[in-house]
């Protein structure tokens, strides 16, 4: 599958989690087997747990391009969503709780 892409515009709205889990672990298993998955994605705990690039927009502009764990952080959760929040790991899993609404 070199050189191949595969772009999945919001592939998990209206799905079960457990159907969510089963596309994300499909798609990273392609990207495994060198296919290049390109996805829109709005839950920040699957982009956490499943992406290893994110691209952070704004008002149709690139705020951040950069590894996943460096581009959902709490602060820029803070800057971009207005909330507070804490990012736990926990077996590879993440979980981000909102605090409180600004």
């Amino acid at each position: 599958m070199k050189g191949k892409l595969l772009i999945a515009d919001e592939p998990l709205t209206h799905l079960d989690i457990n159907h969510q889990i089963e596309i994300m672990n499909l798609l990273k298993k392609l990207n495994e087997n060198n296919l290049t998955v390109i996805i829109v994605i709005h839950d920040l705990n699957l982009a956490l747990k499943y992406s290893n690039k994110s691209i952070l927009l704004r008002h149709g502009g690139i705020v951040k391009f950069a590894d996943t764990k460096d581009v959902i952080t709490e602060e820029m959760i803070k800057e971009h969503f207005f909330i507070d929040s804490k990012i736990l790991n926990y077996e590879k899993n993440f979980y981000k709780l909102p605090s409180k609404l600004n």
